[in-house]
């Protein structure tokens, strides 16, 4: 039995990873359903929240297995709770053993998390740093009670003893893993099905919901990031940053519905990079500036560039940062005069140009990227669903041009075998 005076340690131990379950759970809520869980309390730096940003992107999942690692954290925090439980109940020294070795690899883990969440990510995750102080936290009490409950025989022995334990333990929680792996949808919006338009009985329901959305004003005078003609009828403005995965996802969405009603779109691409080295509303800056040195570029390409503009969100495919270098051979696989470009690029109207963006988000009070606005309404902040905005262009066609449009994109499916 664990004595009275060791009890104090299993309870600390305890409680500590009953607060990492909380913890883990928000993190689960957060990343998997972000419309119940939309509190950004300790989560905001430089008006971005991190622990949201997180779950919409790659790095919040196992390479290859792609389960959340926010599942997988708060299974881990249930699990200690059970083995304290357990070990404040029979003073079992070898289930004593096993839950060191299992809070020492939890640790580990952690670090390489840390450089995930600080060395990789744009913005860190605040809630998943303070799970790693709660596990080292745990560490320090079950190495104390270890220490001073002085297990009989080595710590491998101990570890041998355990298995048995150890492994029913696992056994359970593979378990509600694989539960919550089925049951949880994914962070990923769902594409609207090929040709699935708005029905037309529902566009002026959907217009009228869109028209309750806050009205903002932007002036489009001179920006040079333009796609779609001038005498269409759907302004958009995107605001983003080039290190954001969900902002590239934002600009394939926006390259779908252009597609879909081709003439009817015109959309100004924009920047708030969220690196204070050209940004002076963001408190930090990136090492390397990657997001400052994308602006910069996009801006500084040919005219009429906004393929370039593109190409440089598809760096994150290659896992390549906006390094000068990186950036020099796609600007001169296109043929661009390099040299122009870096002239142009840290010249002051490109700065101004950036200034302008910035304080217009500021305006909106973005709070995190992407963030569009269509015809004057802010949509809500972060990568909207897929099916909502395609059918969102559905109904502001509808609106303008009634059943006419929709015939004529029928036409154009059936013609190109779609």
């Amino acid at each position: 039995m664990v004595s009275a005076e060791n009890k104090k340690l299993v309870l600390g131990g305890l409680i500590t990873a009953l607060l990492g379950v909380v913890l883990s759970a928000l993190l689960v809520c957060k990343h998997s359903f972000p419309g119940l869980c939309q509190t950004s309390l300790g989560c905001t730096i430089d008006g971005v929240d991190g622990c949201l940003e997180l779950g919409k992107s790659k790095h919040s999942k196992f390479p290859v297995l792609g389960f959340p690692i926010a599942y997988a954290g708060l299974f881990y925090y249930l699990w200690l709770c059970l083995q304290f439980l357990q070990i404040f109940r029979t003073g079992s020294r070898p289930l004593l053993s096993f839950t060191l070795f299992l809070v020492l690899f939890g640790l580990v883990f952690d670090l390489f998390l840390f450089y995930v969440n600080y060395f990789v990510l744009v913005v860190p995750c605040m809630l998943c740093t303070v799970t790693y102080i709660i596990t080292f936290i745990v560490a320090i009490f079950c190495l104390m009670l270890y220490l001073k409950e002085k297990p009989a025989g080595d710590f491998m022995q101990g570890l041998k003893e355990s298995i048995l334990p150890g492994l029913s333990g696992l056994g359970i929680t593979i378990v509600f893993l694989a539960v919550f792996a089925l049951v949880a949808p994914s962070s990923e919006a769902r594409p609207a099905s090929r040709g699935s338009l708005l029905p037309a009985a529902e566009a002026a329901r959907m217009v009228r919901d869109f028209k309750a959305l806050k009205e903002v004003k932007l002036d489009a005078e001179g920006l040079k990031l333009v796609e779609g003609g001038a005498s269409a009828y759907i302004e958009i403005h995107k605001f983003a940053d080039f290190r954001c995965p969900h902002c590239r996802h934002a600009a394939e969405l926006l390259e779908r519905a252009n597609h879909r009603w081709p003439g009817r779109l015109r959309i100004y691409y924009r920047h708030f990079p969220l690196d204070g080295s050209c940004n002076d509303r963001i408190g930090r800056k990136q090492p390397g500036s990657y997001s400052c040195n994308g602006a910069q570029a996009s801006l500084c390409a040919p005219s009429g560039s906004v393929a370039f503009y593109h190409q440089l969100f598809a760096f994150q495919d290659e896992q390549k940062e906006l390094s000068i270098d990186n950036i020099k051979a796609v600007a001169l696989k296109n043929e661009y005069k390099w040299q122009d470009m870096v002239s142009c690029m840290g010249s002051g109207a490109t700065g101004r140009a950036i200034d302008r963006d910035v304080e217009a988000a500021v305006g909106l009070k973005i709070e995190s990227t992407p963030t569009l606005v269509v015809n004057g309404r802010l949509l809500p902040p972060g990568m909207p669903d897929v099916s909502y905005f395609l059918q969102l262009m559905d109904a502001l066609v509808y609106e303008r041009e009634g059943q006419a449009a929709y015939t004529e994109y029928e036409n154009r499916r059936k013609s190109s075998g779609n």
